[in-house]
């Protein structure tokens, strides 16, 4: 029997990258069902059949509440095809269209969201796709994961052209903007974007041009939400672990970041002794003997002639004594108003660093942009991954390391001085050979064994000097390759003829 004899097929309602999706009514069964069918130009790609088919037949052993239940995997007239259950109801982007989410919502959602990718990664499938959108909302408040059109498979490698950048710029994981291939822990990624949108009522990554959106992902740190008082600490701790740009700093598993979410907030810190007490009271007269080094004449010592020196407390108990603490510094002393206090007798004490109140005399402050983005190394440690805004250093001299998988690193060496605020900025596209490169009709480029898009791409590429591999696939006209040396600077124009199999360079 034919797809229509089975069933009985609206208008579509959403068309996507590869199928196409139709509410529907099983006619046997009553059932209203959303099919979705896969477009007839992508049946002669047998790999991306073969994912389609697996994708079906992975979903269909996935039974829980969290995640859209497939009923039914086929074919009709070589077109494969789905019948997934129908959740009545709205999608997680009208729910937050109207702001931000209350927190205890959010949780619920986070909670549910997580549950169902468990089940999804269970079965070695990634979503890929995360975004409002693609989550349910039924109308008894189930949350459930939904369109799963660009679903890859974890085990399944050799896609022709389907690993490069795909599914919604501002829910990619960092990682995914840099060609890297996506896997469960970008899935996460992609929620914890979801789950900061419903709290704060934005997306740090949004924009109208999507490359303007990837560039972003690419240089935006997320907000943190740790310590908002507006939000409980297990539900911050996880929107935080999974937003980090680092993958290996995420929670590893869908299950383990559900522990994030239901672990118990950290305890408050317990009353401080009367040991610690005392010691307190030491620091502080600590803190007036510095502070009376530190004052001549009235004002702060000039910065030049000032040494961090190590601060030691005489040998030996203290006895009770009474200070006077002035209550304005840098007034004469005939103006000033004091405070008396009595402290009784302390132990010792040693302080091996410079009183933090005199920090600013001793460093200074960096703001280090990067374009397009750079993870950045100071003095050899890494620091993250920019835009870093402002870096607190020690006064003197350090080096900086610019790093990007796509460009030369960048070294730089900065004076900074103490107290002061100074800027570091640089463009990694300088000393990069630049192409421009189409293909006719269309094709997927690939440079280096590493994924880049489809062609023609409106921005240029950026290679680092010396010889790259470059590679251009159709699904119908096959595959061209070769290799080329570029030098740092030069710009170059590339025109890749799928028809003829035949490639033009031209530098500019």
């Amino acid at each position: 029997m034919s797809l229509e004899d089975r069933f009985d097929i609206q208008p579509p309602i959403h068309v996507g990258q590869v199928a196409t999706a139709y509410p529907a009514v099983q006619k046997g069964l009553d059932r209203k069902v959303l099919l979705k069918v896969i477009h007839p130009q992508w049946t002669g790609d047998s790999e991306l059949v073969e994912r389609f088919s697996r994708e079906g037949k992975a979903m269909a052993r996935i039974d829980h509440p969290n995640v859209v239940q497939v009923y039914e995997c086929g074919e009709e007239d070589g077109v494969p095809y789905l019948a997934l259950e129908w959740v009545e109801g709205g999608t997680l982007s009208d729910r937050m269209a109207e702001g931000p989410l209350p927190p205890q919502e959010v949780r619920q959602i986070a909670a549910e969201i997580l549950a169902g990718l468990g089940a999804v990664h269970a079965q070695g499938l990634i979503h890929r796709d995360l975004k409002p959108d693609n989550i349910l909302v039924g109308g008894d408040g189930r949350i459930c994961l939904a369109d799963f059109s660009l679903v890859g498979f974890t085990r399944l490698k050799g896609l022709t052209g389907h690993q490069s950048i795909v599914g919604s710029p501002a829910y990619l994981a960092p990682e995914l903007t840099r060609g890297e291939q996506a896997t469960r822990l970008s899935d996460l990624y992609g929620s914890g974007v979801i789950l900061l949108e419903a709290l704060t009522g934005s997306n740090p990554f949004a924009a109208d041009d999507p490359l303007v959106s990837l560039d972003l992902v690419r240089q935006v740190n997320p907000p943190r939400l740790s310590g908002h008082q507006r939000i409980d600490p297990g539900l911050a701790r996880l929107v935080d672990g999974l937003l980090e740009r680092n993958p290996d700093r995420r929670p590893p598993s869908a299950e383990a970041a559900l522990e994030l979410l239901t672990g118990e907030a950290a305890k408050p810190p317990p009353s401080p002794r009367r040991s610690d007490a005392v010691r307190w009271a030491a620091v502080i007269v600590a803190a007036a003997v510095a502070l009376t080094l530190l004052l001549t004449s009235g004002g702060v010592v000039r910065q030049e002639s000032y040494r961090p020196a190590r601060i030691d407390i005489p040998v030996g108990p203290l006895p009770s004594m009474t200070v006077k603490i002035p209550e304005g510094i840098g007034t004469p002393d005939s103006e000033q108003k004091h405070t008396t206090a009595t402290l009784p007798s302390v132990q010792p004490i040693k302080i091996q660093e410079s009183a933090p109140y005199i920090k600013n005399l001793v460093r200074g402050q960096v703001t280090i942009i990067a374009r397009p983005w750079a993870a950045v190394e100071i003095d050899g440690r890494g620091v993250g991954v920019t835009p870093l805004g402002t870096v607190e250093l020690a006064a003197g001299r350090h080096k900086v390391v610019f790093r990007h998988d796509k460009f030369p690193p960048v070294r730089r060496v900065i004076e900074v001085a103490a107290g002061c605020e100074d800027t570091l900025a640089v463009d990694l596209r300088e000393g990069a050979a630049q192409a421009q490169v189409a293909a006719v009709p269309w094709g997927y480029l690939w440079v280096d064994g590493d994924s880049i898009g489809l062609l023609p791409r409106p921005e240029p590429l950026w290679l680092t000097p010396g010889e790259h591999s470059l590679e251009v696939t159709h699904p119908e006209l096959g595959r061209w390759a070769g290799k080329m040396a570029f030098r740092a600077g030069a710009r170059i124009i590339l025109r890749v003829d799928m028809t003829s199999g035949t490639m033009v360079a031209v530098e500019e």
